[in-house]
């Protein structure tokens, strides 16, 4: 009896110690997971982040798109340990509903800013109150004065001007403005701070002439001038037509002075990395470069922005950058929109959109895509990307424009123009990259297909009724010096 007692309490015994191990193992295992899980998540914890806007930049005079004239060298380093994505498409090719657009993460009719000097609604959700909203610290630092307090980030100008040196103008140079983001990290920021900017740069929006350049690029202007390849490329390779310019000569000079201002850019923001990773030792940063639009440089006979939405306008560059290991280095295929950025931003630095929050998006996350998310399907994210027009108005400028809504929708192979009140337009992308085929009477029922989802995307957007802005004579004035009236 005693032996079977024994047997017993043996086998209770072994019983106990397995129940024991095996509780031990599921605390462990669960102790194990959270530990991981911080480290997963300590990883993205940034806190330095930025998004820096090159205004008006073409993504095809960027050196690491393959332009064979070093504009970025210093911005083509970021790209080689970055993400860089190959079809990024902004919503707008004007300047204030683009950047509207990337810091609400609505389409301009949404989000009712759709000319510059028109200001956001102070109920609409963006970039800048939710970083506030998570603990950072937040500034923007927009070169013109049309974007100053007007497009979610708070004006500073009264408080940071006084450090620009030199003519102020109806614009600040990259230099200029940058020295307002120094005075701004040095006298509002700490080390322990987590902080959110915004820069914008402004140069190369005024190509058409050398004033306000640094000397020194001037050589680089006459050094592009004197290259036997530079012409070629930007007729040959770009399709620039010779005849929109006065003379070859004015070609050369003009594009070249464009590259050169790119270039003044790029020198620029090498200093202010220099500056900004001294002054934040130890930070995790997370930059995203971008444009807000392209330019036309005399393709389709228009040297400026805002009135067409083709590629040279809306195709934009967009590297994302970081010093930890979250951001891979690769090159990124997929479609993704300038309405993208805000919750693909705040997604990365681990504080996302509420499931209520992203009720209000028309942009979607791409941390999963960036980040080789193994569970991440391509096929998810965007198959094509759509465009919206600033809407016509009487001013000099635009007053010969189509009048009505424009909008586009454009993938892989091809790009639908809807124009309300004057003739849509069809491309083949595959065969005609600069778009200038209008194939539309001849593939009228792919066109159909495209219209198609164009009609039905376009048909969430708001119904803007577009007032008088009632500019001021000096806003007026400002926008005439910027060649916007």
């Amino acid at each position: 009896m005693s032996k079977i007692i024994r047997k017993r309490q043996k086998v209770i015994t072994i019983l106990i110690v397995f129940i024991v191990v095996f509780i031990s193992y599921l605390i462990l295992a669960h102790v194990n997971s959270n530990v991981f899980k911080f480290i997963r998540n300590n990883n993205n914890n940034f806190d330095t982040v930025f998004i820096i806007t090159v205004d008006t930049l073409r993504k095809d005079h960027v050196s690491f798109y393959g332009y064979p004239y070093k504009t970025t060298p210093f911005i083509d380093m970021i790209s080689k340990t970055g993400t860089v994505f190959e079809n990024a498409y902004t919503v707008s090719s004007h300047t204030a509903p683009s950047h509207t657009s990337m810091f609400t993460g609505l389409y301009p009719s949404n989000h009712g800013v759709l000319r510059n000097h028109d200001s956001l609604a102070n109920d609409i959700y963006n970039i800048k109150k939710h970083f506030e909203k998570n603990g950072f610290k937040v500034a923007g630092f927009p070169a013109t004065n049309f974007l100053e307090g007007k497009i979610s980030f708070d004006s500073i100008k009264d408080k940071y001007n006084d450090v620009v040196k030199g003519k102020q103008g109806w614009f600040l140079t990259a230099s200029q403005n940058i020295e307002r983001a120094k005075a701004w990290l040095t006298k509002e920021t700490s080390k322990n701070d987590k902080i959110f900017f915004w820069l914008h740069l402004y140069d190369a929006h005024q190509w058409q002439k050398r004033g306000r350049m640094d000397e020194k690029y001037f050589k680089t202007i006459d050094e592009l001038k004197k290259d036997n390849t530079y012409y070629d490329y930007q007729i040959n390779k770009l399709n620039i037509p010779l005849e929109f310019y006065n003379s070859k000569d004015d070609l050369l000079e003009k594009i070249a002075t464009y590259d050169a201002k790119i270039k003044m850019i790029n020198d620029t923001l090498l200093d202010f990395f220099q500056f900004i990773i001294n002054k934040r030792k130890g930070g995790k940063f997370l930059i995203i470069l971008t444009s807000d639009h392209g330019e036309g440089l005399g393709n389709h006979n228009y040297d400026s922005h805002g009135k067409y939405l083709y590629n040279e306008q809306i195709k934009v560059p967009l590297v994302f950058w970081s010093n930890t290991k979250l951001i891979p280095q690769k090159r990124e295929d997929s479609f993704i929109s300038s309405i993208d950025l805000f919750a693909t931003i705040v997604d990365l630095v681990n504080i996302p959109l509420s499931s209520d929050e992203l009720k209000n998006q028309d942009g979607i996350s791409y941390k999963d895509i960036i980040t080789n998310d193994s569970n991440h399907n391509l096929y998810e994210k965007r198959k094509f990307c759509i465009s919206e027009r600033r809407p016509k108005d009487e001013t000099e400028l635009r007053k010969s424009w189509i009048d009505g809504r424009v909008n586009c929708i454009v993938d892989k192979k091809g790009k639908y123009i809807y124009n309300e009140k004057g003739k849509d337009e069809f491309f083949d992308l595959e065969n005609d990259s600069f778009e200038l085929s209008n194939i539309i009477s001849d593939k009228q029922s792919l066109a159909n297909s495209y219209n198609k989802k164009l009609s039905y995307e376009t048909s969430k957007f708001k119904s803007v009724d577009i007032k008088n802005q009632n500019l001021t004579p000096k806003e007026v004035k400002e926008l005439k010096a910027l060649g916007y009236l």
